[in-house]
């Protein structure tokens, strides 16, 4: 410390610091003045290059948007073997993906980045966490957070990835991106109206019909609809006649003279509408006809009160499509599709106050088993297997499994539980009820663009939550309601308020971004890397389906690349299974010469390692586990204890589908196999008495079920019912009376018991039988036998002739050498018995051989017991 002559103390470190400080900008310019130079040269160009860099990742975040939108309708490969909903589910990802890394690449250049503030915030986070806390304590954990076999729609991932959507489009939404979005449903909705039309209509074009411009190889892979279904093809065009008809009243929405861009714009959009409405009335009956006219009155209400006010010399245009719709739905369906074209049979709205009460039970029942959270997100196949009511079985989709409820609320009743639908319901009435609020509020505004959006959303909506619809119905309504808001928003003018994250504010904001950053930019490269995994799989998935025919070795071993990119999904393992077994039915085809038993056992033990490998991880599928019990059924003697494994099998599946015939069925037809192989009388007789009571509670289970009917019959008549068997045989036959199967063993029974005129009865059902098919050779035999038995040996040698000319084949001499006795015999006047025609007397309690009918692509060597 040192005295000035002013008297102020001076620190002399203090100044020498002060001093050292001062001269170190000089040093640095000194020492480093040429990159010094450089650095400020080039900050202008710097700057100019950051400009250049947002401009561009501003771009991408429109073109992706606008794919995203655009492409959920149209985009298919018709590789994948999950089909075209789970391609758009990839597609969707793609874009969502590049769209958020661009997003936050432009946050961190521009040292900030902004979330937007919605009215819906805390509903979508409660929602958000209510799903994610049902999929932790799922049934299926990696289907809940994936989603579905075929539809992964309704997985953690895909909903986490619509939210992602929301903040995305909300965030970044100005009149350039309404204009884009709202360019991109329109011209996406026309190309799939358009191709609709030449599809459904085989529309010539250029003097060739549509269908003769794709080539062969091409055309195997297009779809009837692009979307997935006929019914979601009915949502599109319902929700396009909204959404054309706001582009229409936009376009002539001001007085300035009509050009000539303007005049074909306005021409196309005429045609597009007629189109739209053209494909409404012929596929009428898919058409979810509440959805459409809520929509429509919306849109006609509010435009009617001048809430919204189009150009008054076209306010006519909504009345105008209104009355159209009505006259299409009094008409009903006017078919005028092209008879190459046949639109296939599905749930559609018809059939909705069956389906609401089914459903209604599934989520009764659901609720009573776990009330909170529900079995998980993805897992409705679960819930519909095990709740169904026994009343469904009278339906003609009795054989068929749902992993889609009647609407996403029934849905959401059993997958994610009472708390998930109260989030879910918080949401959607939070959603309408801005809307309506802000729609209704400030006249003055003129939101068009609002009400057209959000009249064709109400469409997607009633569809999406009255009817059983695939993953791309959602996308499309999500996206629709996504757009809706920010419309309406915008057009309210309403002041946004933003999360901010921001570089230039505190460090822990920077820390913040920066880990967002780098959060986003790993899991984008991870979720790339594993998205192309899963596609790629089942890609080699479908391409091995298409080749299992005729070479299940190519087939297995691209399963095994499947496999080996996706090893997470059981339904692989399961059709591993199959086409393993499907190279053991091959061999075991083969003369005894070529057969190798050695290839056939090791063939069927890979298919029982691969499907045991497909219940190990998906053990609550009711598909993975009938699919082990059909491969343990057939495998015989190449699998110690097969029927009693099979048996097993066949029970855990019926524990998790209670109400299938076809499983009680299989169990009766496995104590068949299992008392055939029996020595004890005693013990053959209780086994078919149990196999009796299988059948029994199968025809209770449905009881129109014919081949619980016919086994019944079958294992009555064993056990000595023959009145009993005749009874059951005929309601067989009376259900399926193309079955010769069933004639055949009905008319055998009355020819066996011969009481009054059974011979008679017996021989009108074999030339029934006989109808169907003159070449039945069985049905020839018995004939003759039934013949034979009534005194009509004329008849009789016919019968038998037949048979003898119908034989073919290097190995039936000895059969033709018995049917010539049997005609001779009758020359002779001599009975035709098995004693004299030197044959052994079959054993009475021994049934026919069970049918196989109900099987479902199961394996069919059948094994030596």
């Amino acid at each position: 410390m040192e005295m000035r002559s002013d008297g102020l103390s001076v620190d002399i470190n203090k100044g020498n610091q002060e001093d050292n400080f001062l001269r170190k900008p000089a040093a640095r310019v000194s020492n480093l003045d040429g990159e010094r130079k450089t650095s400020f040269l080039s900050k202008p160009e710097s700057v100019k290059d950051s400009k250049f860099i947002l401009r561009m990742l501003d771009k991408i975040i429109g073109a992706s948007l606008f794919m995203l939108v655009f492409g959920i309708p149209l985009f298919f490969t018709g590789l994948a073997s999950q089909g075209i909903v789970f391609e758009k589910q990839i597609y969707f990802y793609f874009w969502l993906l590049l769209a958020l890394i661009s997003w936050s690449a432009k946050g961190v250049i521009n040292e900030e980045m902004n979330i937007r503030r919605t009215p819906l915030d805390i509903p979508i986070m409660a929602f958000w966490l209510v799903y994610l806390i049902s999929a932790f304590f799922s049934i299926d954990r990696w289907h809940s957070f994936w989603g579905a076999f075929g539809d992964p729609s309704r997985g953690f991932m895909s909903m986490t990835a619509m939210i992602i959507a929301y903040y995305l489009i909300v965030s970044n939404f100005n009149e350039k991106r309404l204009k884009l979005l709202f360019t991109a449903f329109i011209s996406s909705g026309a190309i799939l109206s358009l191709w609709t039309l030449l599809l459904f209509f085989n529309v010539p074009f250029t003097g060739f019909s549509f269908g003769s411009l794709i080539p062969d190889k091409i055309a195997q892979f297009i779809p009837l609809s692009l979307v997935g279904s006929v019914g979601g093809l009915g949502v599109f065009f319902s929700a396009m006649v909204i959404l054309v008809s706001t582009a229409i009243l936009k376009v002539v929405e001001n007085d300035n003279p009509k050009t000539g861009k303007r005049k074909t714009l306005l021409g196309f959009l005429m045609f597009i509408l007629l189109v739209d409405l053209f494909l409404i009335l012929n596929i009428s009956g898919y058409i979810i006809w509440s959805g459409l006219f809520i929509g429509i009155v919306l849109f006609l209400v509010y435009i009617l009160s001048k809430i919204v006010r189009p150009h008054r010399n076209w306010v006519w245009l909504p009345m105008v499509i209104f009355v159209l719709i009505m006259i299409i739905k009094m008409t009903g369906a006017v078919s005028l599709i092209s008879n190459k074209i046949s639109l296939p049979v599905e749930v559609s709205a018809d059939s909705f106050v069956e389906n609401y009460k089914v459903s209604t039970e599934i989520a009764k029942n659901s609720l009573k088993n776990n009330f909170l959270i529900g079995s998980g997100p993805a897992t409705y196949g679960y819930d519909f297997s095990l709740y169904k009511p026994q009343s469904f079985n009278d339906s003609m989709f009795y054989n068929l499994r749902f992993s889609q409820g009647s609407g996403i609320f029934f849905e959401a009743i059993s997958t994610i539980g009472g708390l998930g639908t109260v989030a879910l319901i918080i949401l959607v009435l939070s959603y309408l009820s801005v809307s309506f609020y802000l729609i209704s509020r400030e006249k003055e505004k003129n939101k068009l663009y609002s009400l057209g959006i959000f009249s064709a959303t109400t469409v997607a909506l009633v569809a999406v939550a009255t009817t059983k619809l695939e993953g791309s119905v959602l996308f499309f309504a999500v996206l629709l309601g996504i757009l809706a808001l920010a419309v309406i928003l915008f057009e309210s003018e309403t002041t946004p308020k933003y999360l901010a994250l921001s570089l230039k504010a505190s460090p822990k904001f920077a820390l913040a971004l920066a880990f967002i950053f780098m959060l986003i930019s790993a899991g984008v490269a991870f979720l790339f890397v594993f998205l192309g995994k899963v596609y790629v799989a089942d890609v080699y998935a479908g391409r091995a389906m298409q080749e299992s025919n005729q070479n299940q070795e190519d087939a297995i071993m691209k399963m095994a690349k499947t496999i080996g990119l996706n090893s997470r999904e059981s339904i692989y393992y399961t059709k591993a299974s199959v086409y393993y077994m499907m190279l053991a039915n091959k061999e075991a085809l083969k003369s005894e010469a070529d057969r190798n038993v050695d290839n056939i056992r090791q063939y069927i033990n890979f298919s029982v390692a691969a499907a045991a490998q497909g219940v190990t991880l998906n053990s609550h599928s009711v598909e993975t586990v009938e699919a082990l019990a059909q491969i343990y059924e057939n495998s015989g003697m190449y699998v110690p204890d097969s029927l009693k494994l099979a048996e097993d099998t066949y029970n855990k599946a019926l524990a998790l589908e209670p109400h299938n015939p076809n499983y009680l069925l299989k169990l009766g037809q496995i104590k068949i196999a299992d008392g055939a192989s029996k020595k004890d009388e005693g013990e053959r007789k209780a086994l078919f008495g149990a196999a009796k009571d299988y059948f029994q509670k199968s025809i209770d289970e449905k009881n129109n079920f014919a081949p619980g009917y016919y086994q019944l019959s079958l294992i009555q008549d064993a056990l000595g019912e023959t009145d009993a068997a005749i009874d059951n045989g005929t309601k067989a036959a009376q259900l399926d009376q193309k079955n010769p199967d069933y004639l055949l063993s009905l008319a055998n029974m009355y020819r066996l018991r011969a009481k009054n005129d059974d011979i008679k009865v017996a021989e009108e059902i074999f030339k029934i039988a006989l109808k169907l098919d003159d070449k039945n050779i069985n049905a020839h035999f018995y004939l003759g036998l039934a013949y034979g038995k009534d005194k009509n040996k004329d008849g009789a040698k016919v019968e038998y002739q037949k048979v003898i000319d119908l034989l073919a084949g290097d190995n039936t001499a000895d059969t033709k050498s018995q049917l010539q006795k049997m005609i001779s015999n009758i020359d002779k006047g001599i009975e035709n018995t098995p004693e004299n025609l030197g044959l052994t007397k079959p054993n009475a309690a021994t049934p026919a051989a069970p049918d196989n009918s109900t099987d479902q692509a199961a394996p069919t060597v059948q094994p030596a017991q």
